[in-house]
């Protein structure tokens, strides 16, 4: 790795983690989350953050379990009926995007589209804001099982008894400001484990600029991923929180969780965050210090190779004596192997007059010679590489007003399918994807849902040219199998 291509990485990334928390927040709220919710999680989550609050009982276990499915079934019902507005308040709404498993979780995707028929609160971001429109969703029955758990305890109290006053004191005094019940005190919408606006931040900053991060031996090609973060580790840069990118696009999967343990977490994140801001802002004054240069990935430095050649040739003539014992440092070489190309079938080689060989003359239908055609062995490696980008690229493009990733269905069913040669001798790249029911997206599909914007077509095709733009290959079709 070139330590200036890493010094460009370290003060890029630098760069985008200045911007405050609370306005990234507010960028990743609208973005499309999942809302998740299962009665058995919602009451262990629930009593775990009444025992943190030294608010526990059988009774109030009770108590809990018995009311819980009040709380889900109007949560069912208010999903149920909400509907999703297509192409920002169309006429006539579809049915939202609801989910329930034969387990009982219930699932729903909300989107800058979705419509609570309910105000936003006083800090979300009007009707768009989506992170709000989870919270505004299970408002009902959440405040109505609450009330109920305030009332139990309050009766309990009043019976007399110590336990009883204490439980109830307690939850007064952790859950009631200004004689208001502040019921958001008790219970959050988490992120999903690895999921969270600092996890998410750090990869977005990762990806955008790791590009840009030279292999040392050869400054044409990125140095890998898995290379790169080995290297920011043992520069004291430890990204082991980083969101997995195995995640797919950066949407977010959200469901109820007590506040207490949303809190520590969120707390252990950032104090992850900041210590990587820091480390990075140290490497930006003093700079990668000299003595790491060889421990870092990729071949050595023609510096380090020049030291140990010199030492190699010293202590060669000393090991020749057989009474001598030498002890060097590490003086092994790393050294890029050298790239041997495959013989082209049909190309012939002439020894020139000195011993040389003259240019390859290549066969026709290769590269360079009469006929212009690509050749077909290196045309065929392409679709590994481009399925292998696809999706990714495919998911970045899908934000309003073009297809949205929700379901994750459509994402999983890009692929690149096969390449051809046209009779002109350019690439053709056919690709697929679920075509019921997203076809009806496509322009000149006749259904009424054809749209400019939501043809799946266009971001596939978009996506491919990006990818393979990399190869250049020039001139480029592709097809819809």
């Amino acid at each position: 790795m070139s330590t200036e291509s890493l010094m460009a990485f370290i003060e890029k990334v630098s760069k985008d983690l200045e911007t405050p928390s609370a306005d990234v927040r507010l960028t990743y709220n609208l973005r499309t989350h999942t809302f998740v919710y299962s009665e058995e999680n919602f009451i262990s989550e629930f009593l775990q953050e009444m025992a943190k609050k030294e608010i526990k009982s059988a009774a109030l276990d009770t108590y809990v379990r018995k009311i819980a499915p009040d709380m889900t079934n109007t949560l069912r019902t208010t999903l149920l009926n909400m509907t999703l507005k297509a192409n920002g308040g169309q006429k006539g709404g579809i049915a939202a995007n609801f989910k329930e498993a034969t387990t009982g979780e219930i699932s729903f995707v909300f989107t800058t589209d979705v419509r609570t028929g309910l105000p936003p609160n006083s800090w979300a971001q009007g009707q768009k804001d989506v992170f709000d429109k989870i919270k505004r969703s299970y408002h009902k029955g959440y405040g109505a099982f609450f009330h109920g758990v305030r009332g139990h305890l309050s009766a309990k109290a009043k019976k007399g008894g110590e336990g009883g006053i204490a439980r109830s004191e307690a939850f007064e005094g952790a859950y009631v400001r200004g004689g208001r019940l502040m019921k958001g005190l008790a219970m959050h919408s988490g992120h999903a484990m690895g999921q969270g606006v600092v996890e998410t931040r750090m990869r977005e900053a990762f990806d955008t600029h790791k590009k840009i991060v030279r292999q040392k031996t050869d400054k044409r090609k990125c140095l890998a991923e898995e290379d790169l973060i080995a290297d920011l580790k043992k520069l004291g840069i430890d990204l082991d929180f980083m969101r997995d990118p195995n995640t797919g696009v950066m949407t977010f999967q959200v469901s109820m969780e007590g506040a207490t343990g949303n809190i520590l977490r969120g707390q252990a994140m950032r104090e992850k965050l900041n210590a990587v801001r820091t480390r990075l802002q140290e490497l930006l004054s003093g700079g990668i210090p000299k003595e790491m240069y060889s421990e870092l990935k990729g071949s050595d430095s023609l510096l380090l190779k020049d030291r140990k050649t010199i030492i190699n040739n010293i202590a060669k003539a000393y090991k020749k004596n057989k009474y001598v014992r030498v002890v060097t440092e590490n003086t092994k070489i790393k050294a890029r192997k050298k790239t041997v190309n495959k013989k082209l079938a049909g190309a012939t080689v002439t020894r020139g007059k000195r011993g040389k060989f003259s240019d390859p003359r290549l066969p026709v239908g290769v590269s360079g010679s009469s006929g212009g055609e690509q050749p077909k062995f290196a045309i065929q490696n392409i679709i590994g590489l481009v399925n292998a980008q696809l999706q990714d690229r495919v998911g970045e493009k899908m934000v309003d007003p073009r297809l949205e990733n929700r379901s994750g269905r459509f994402l999983a069913s890009v692929r690149a399918t096969d390449i051809s040669q046209t009779a002109q001798g350019y690439p053709s790249i056919g690709y697929t994807y679920a075509r019921d029911p997203y076809e009806v997206y496509e322009t000149g599909s006749g259904s009424r849902f054809a749209s400019a914007y939501r043809d799946p077509r266009i971001i596939i095709d978009q996506s491919i040219r990006e990818i393979v733009s990399q190869f250049g290959l020039g001139r480029l079709y592709t097809r819809r199998q």
